[in-house]
């Protein structure tokens, strides 16, 4: 019979930590031990965990509080057998739940982590208010497909195709309640990272798929309590999850190296730049909230100036562009053959209308950071296959624009697939006004992108983008030009 060690580190659990012992205690068909590790409770814990007259159980009551992560690892650190568990103080496991993932493990000793799944049940109205959208619809929908692709081993290159579908950001494996490894894994010496909080659990599983499948059971074996006194609801700010998810990247590139290859690194690459452009508005956002009452104040006193004065010229509109072309030296390629993308400002001739373009030949992104978007903005392009290609192989392109906010959220804007080998009538330049109104205001990045058709066919696919640009509205006059000398200050 196998032997497990249960640890459960507590801080203030006083509430909720019975309910979780009584879980833990049933649990048949392994040798069990199980260890409670205080980190220094303000409350009355240690008092209950040792009310529990069990031989099985042993309380550690330490006199320094260490924070999460330290004291994740003082505990787990006191674990032996051949298994061991990390359980939360407020979480509750059903009475397969030992019996269940440490026979996986018997059954794959080449494995060294087990899961399962689990319920999510709120147990106030204040963190569903917090994070009820998360944990009851989309946090589902996007496990919903992972378990779909995987069965009960999940070898290291599927593993890692899965956490790489949503750019290692959401943790597919849970929480470690639901979670059993293998005690001699290196992995579990190494303990927990403490520089992390809110993602520390899932950098610590990423190191069981580096090169060794882990192993898991379809069946649902316990209950993720949430509450507002949780861990998960104390770290659901916004800036502290960009800022590990940061980190966590950096760690990916290094530690899944090779095995990303080089398209599947540059993503990331491309979306850690993002997060981190992210964290910086999040840091200049009380600076812009400053300048705003300023202006407010400001704009009030001039309009009484300025309708006291009759001969005081009223604000104009004027038309300001951001050529892409122009810009195309600072744009960013990613593609499996970057040489195939070409952003040197040749010409294009179709059908007698020559014009200037950006070359994409697909699979590809041509991303332009930083764009302001300004009043009443309207994206100009247009679109076409060189009359070269219209005789040879392939079955048309896909092209499409997508525009990723301050939030890191990609939005698709336009989406046009054309084959002018097959379609005569497109066998022209398609122009294109896209509404920007949306990103008002917003500095965003523009993502260029061309796909092969639906065959995935890009056989002689010279694709082309013509003259894109943005035309916008802004202000000028009295009370622009003054707000244009504070934004810079």
């Amino acid at each position: 019979m196998a032997r497990l060690c249960v640890c459960i580190p507590t801080w203030n659990g006083a509430r909720y930590l019975a309910r979780t012992l009584r879980s833990v205690l049933v649990q048949q068909g392994v040798d069990l031990r199980v260890v409670v590790g205080d980190d220094a409770s303000e409350d009355n814990t240690v008092e209950i965990a040792r009310s529990f007259h069990d031989p099985r159980l042993s309380v550690q009551a330490f006199s320094e509080h260490a924070g999460l992560a330290r004291n994740w690892n003082r505990v787990l650190h006191m674990a032996d057998g051949d298994y061991v568990a990390l359980v939360g103080q407020d979480d509750e496991v059903n009475s397969k739940w030992a019996a269940q993932l440490t026979a996986l493990l018997d059954t794959y000793p080449q494995a060294d982590l087990a899961f399962g799944r689990r319920h999510f049940v709120f147990d106030d109205e204040e963190s569903r208010r917090v994070l009820g959208n998360f944990f009851e619809r989309l946090y589902p929908k996007l496990l919903a497909p992972f378990y779909a692709h995987v069965g009960e081993v999940i070898l290291p290159n599927v593993m890692l195709r899965e956490a790489y579908r949503y750019r290692f950001e959401i943790n597919l494996i849970g929480e470690p309640t639901f979670v059993i490894l293998r005690r001699s894994s290196t992995v579990v010496e190494r303990g927990f990272d403490p520089l992390m909080t809110q993602m520390i659990d899932w950098e610590f599983f990423t190191r069981f798929f580096v090169d060794r499948p882990i192993v898991h059971c379809p069946e649902v074996l316990g209950t993720y309590h949430i509450h507002r006194r949780a861990w998960s609801i104390e770290n659901a700010a916004p800036s502290r999850h960009y800022r590990e998810y940061d980190y966590l990247l950096g760690i990916v590139l290094q530690r899944f190296g090779p095995s990303l290859g080089r398209w599947r690194a540059r993503q990331l690459q491309r979306r850690r730049s993002r997060i981190r452009a992210i964290g910086r508005v999040d840091a200049e956002r009380e600076q812009v909230k400053r300048r705003h009452i300023l202006m407010g104040f400001i704009a009030t006193v001039l309009s009484f100036y300025c309708s006291a004065r009759s001969e005081e010229r009223q604000d104009t509109a004027e038309k300001t562009t951001y050529n892409f072309l122009a810009n195309a030296g600072s744009a960013e390629i990613i593609a499996p053959q970057p040489k195939f993308v070409n952003l040197q400002l040749q010409k294009l001739t179709i059908k007698g209308d020559q014009r200037t373009v950006i070359f994409e030949h697909p699979n590809s992104e041509v991303v332009f950071n930083n764009v302001l978007v300004h009043k009443n903005a309207v994206l100009q392009f247009g679109i076409g296959i060189s009359e070269a290609a219209w005789d040879k192989a392939g079955d048309g392109v896909l092209f499409e624009v997508i525009i990723v906010d301050p939030s890191a959220r990609d939005t698709r804007l336009f989406s046009e697939y054309i084959d002018p080998k097959k379609n005569a009538e497109e066998r022209k330049w398609l122009d294109y006004n896209v509404d920007l109104k949306a990103f008002n205001g917003k500095e965003v990045s523009f993502v260029f992108r061309t796909d092969g058709g639906p065959n995935r066919n890009t056989d002689f696919d010279w694709a082309a983008w013509s003259d894109p640009q943005i035309i916008s509205e802004r202000q000028s006059g009295w009370i622009s030009r003054l707000w244009s000398v504070f934004s810079a200050g």
